[in-house]
């Protein structure tokens, strides 16, 4: 039992110092533009261990600036691991600086100089599954409203 965890310490040692080629699901998701699914991956990343690896150089943070994620994504990453902030992108550039670049919201800028805003807030884990079970409801209403419409229509033209 206790070599395992030290096995694990010492992987993700290993990831944070340096391994650049370390990829996971968020970066993918992100350089995919699936920004519903790297939602879903920052809810369900409860230590937070996927902000914190770089990839090809740069954080998940960067790399959510860079490709117009939306703010709200960008704000839990954030929230997530606000260390990255500091750190900088392969181009050499802070995380503030790529967002007054990418012209990000005033909220997103004003959040990584540091202010302290009550508009700034990112969804909760629970709400983002809320938004996502409310849904797949709706979807299934909507499902449930053409079966019952189509079986009206059959014992109309029936009858």
């Amino acid at each position: 039992m206790i070599s395992g965890v030290i096995s694990k310490t010492l992987s993700v040692k290993r990831l944070n110092d340096g391994d650049e080629n370390t990829y996971n699901s968020l970066h993918s998701s992100l350089i995919e533009r699936k920004f519903d699914e790297a939602k879903r991956y920052l809810i369900d990343d409860v230590n937070n261990f996927m902000v914190k690896i770089r990839y090809n150089r740069d954080m998940p943070l960067h790399m959510a600036l860079l490709v117009d994620a939306p703010d709200d994504l960008v704000i839990s990453i954030y929230k997530a691991y606000p260390e990255a902030a500091n750190l900088m992108s392969r181009e050499g550039k802070s995380a503030l600086q790529l967002a007054i670049e990418k012209r990000r919201s005033d909220k997103v800028r004003r959040m990584l100089r540091g202010e302290k805003s009550s508009s700034i807030r990112s969804p909760s884990r629970a709400s983002l599954r809320m938004k996502g079970m409310r849904r797949s409801v709706r979807s299934s209403l909507e499902l449930l409203l053409r079966s019952a419409r189509r079986n009206s229509l059959k014992s109309s033209v029936s009858k």
